[in-house]
């Protein structure tokens, strides 16, 4: 049968703005192939990795948004790299300098047929 663990982010992922803005924002994450060390031809596709977050803490929480709140969002796509997962948004508006941070969770499961080892990933943040 198949297997699943989790893992919650130690810290938050936190976005600061030194300056007052106007400019909405996106930020997002991607995963690799989870490859199995020391042997990176063998691997498990990303889609048996999934993400989500917890809602924004804020003290400026209008228009910031978690559209995973709450619900694990598998990785997907067809590359070795994921395609995006936006985990927090921002529309447009006036905002004062602030931060706004967010806390993930990850899960994976292992398919029953998988060879058990160690195996990584790497997920990259970025901010558009």
């Amino acid at each position: 049968a198949a297997q699943q663990t989790t893992v919650d982010f130690a810290t938050a992922v936190v976005v600061s703005s030194a300056a007052s803005t106007t400019t909405g924002f996106t930020a997002q994450v991607t995963s690799t192939e989870l490859l199995k060390d020391g042997a990176p031809s063998t691997f498990m596709g990303y889609p048996d990795l999934e993400i989500k977050t917890g809602a924004v803490t804020t003290d400026q929480p209008d228009g910031v948004t978690a559209p995973i709140n709450g619900t694990y969002t598998p990785f997907a796509g067809i590359s070795s790299t994921s395609d995006t997962i936006d985990f927090m948004t921002a529309d447009a508006r006036a905002r004062n300098a602030g931060s706004w941070s967010i806390t993930p969770s990850l899960r994976l499961t292992v398919p029953a047929k998988q060879n058990l080892c160690n195996y990584h990933a790497t997920l990259t943040f970025s901010l558009i």
